[in-house]
């Protein structure tokens, strides 16, 4: 079963890129890959998330009006920390989360994935400058489906013996409504950002909207937004990257409440690209999906270091350093948590190869400076694919 699903999830990411690959061709489509799934080692890819864009006639004339659809799938390793009870599992009682060196750690698990988002972008300010909308009003559609397997040679998990409805498996309808704010520029020669991108949005999953199985009933708040700035550039004889310097901020604040709160969205920043948090993408250095609270919020500083191409302008290594902070509050479904709210900091640098323009080969190491991992580990080093914040 665990195999067939994967192959689903592969086969379905192929034929999603090959048919954004013909539309290209076509004006006014476009597409973009805006995610890799990855499940050895962290870099072996099992799963791709790809956009298509569609150009239709304007609704107000001079803006922008764009018909969107997202599509992703894939089968990846992700975590778990709740007890039977709905509480966090936290350092000192991690111990009860093994079974035993000879077989693996009971918060990992298996998921194969398949989502969508569908839906219309409508231009309410135009900025001529970039030749597109400078703010937005969204709605999508949003269709999400998860299946959890055990770990081989696992007899079971704690995401399994969990008190939530969708432990085994989730399909989640909902719709999204929003405004974003964008100036981002990407510079692909010196592959450097800049400018600011900002989103709120509002997510609904009503129960009765199909959401009978795993029982999703919710709703979610988000605000994300960054900054970048570069800071330095230079050009070889040959035309291509010699050296390149910026910075970027992130901050996202997410709230989820509602009668049935899914795994997915308790682990997760909302809005229109879902991330890991509080522990993971957000707080790095801490354990993926860990703080997995009601209230989140994240404020990340990074500062790049990109050197001379390699062969092509569209290989270019890089240096980076970052600062991470977060603070979580209320964990959905726990009777009586032990800590249910506090911060969490950490810091670290890593290495990283721009790969196409597409993605970011990445190793990072990094080391909690507030808050303690779950596993007590004074750092965690970690290698992925990943697209920029």
């Amino acid at each position: 079963m665990r195999r067939r699903i994967f192959g689903v999830a592969v086969a379905l990411a192929m034929l999603l890129s090959a048919g954004m690959v013909a539309a290209q061709a076509s004006s006014p489509f476009s597409f973009s890959i805006t995610g890799l799934r990855t499940y050895w080692w962290g870099i072996v890819p099992t799963g791709l998330d790809l956009k298509l864009d569609y150009r239709l006639p304007s609704i107000v004339s001079g803006l922008d009006t764009i018909a969107e659809m997202t599509a992703g799938a894939g089968f990846e390793k992700e975590t778990f920390f709740r007890d039977a009870n709905g509480n966090p599992i936290t350092y000192p009682n991690y111990a009860t989360a093994l079974t035993g060196s000879a077989n693996p750690n009971e918060s990992v698990y298996d998921r194969a994935q398949a989502i969508s988002d569908l839906g219309l972008r409508q231009g309410i300010i135009y900025n001529p400058a970039l030749s597109r909308n400078l703010i937005e009003g969204f709605l999508f559609y949003r269709f999400h489906y998860d299946h959890y397997f055990a770990e081989p040679g696992s007899a079971g998990g704690l995401i399994f013996s969990s008190p939530f409805p969708d432990r085994n498996q989730i399909l989640s309808n909902s719709f999204m409504g929003g405004l974003d704010y964008d100036t981002l520029q990407y510079d692909k020669l010196h592959k450097t950002y800049q400018g600011i991108y900002a989103e709120t949005s509002l997510e609904w999953a009503p129960g009765f909207l199909f959401n009978n199985l795993g029982g999703a009933d919710f709703v979610r708040w988000n605000f994300n937004g960054k900054v970048f700035k570069t800071l330095y550039t230079s050009t070889t004889a040959k035309g291509m990257n010699n050296f390149s310097l910026y910075a970027g901020e992130f901050f996202s604040a997410d709230y989820a409440t509602g009668s049935s709160v899914p795994i997915y969205v308790q682990q997760t920043f909302g809005g229109r690209t879902l991330r890991f948090g509080l522990g993971g993408d957000a707080v790095r250095g801490f354990e993926v999906a860990a703080w997995d609270t009601k209230l989140k919020m994240v404020n990340s500083l990074e500062i790049r270091a990109l050197g001379p191409a390699i062969l092509l302008p569209s290989i270019v290594p890089g240096l980076y350093a970052f600062f991470d902070a977060g603070y979580f509050n209320g964990y959905y479904g726990a009777p009586a948590p032990a800590t249910s709210s506090g911060f969490l900091a950490s810091t670290g640098v890593g290495v990283y190869l721009v790969s196409l323009d597409l993605a970011d080969v990445t190793a990072l190491i990094a080391f909690p400076v507030y808050g303690q991992r779950i596993d007590k580990a004074p750092y965690n080093i970690s290698f992925h694919f990943s697209l920029h914040f």
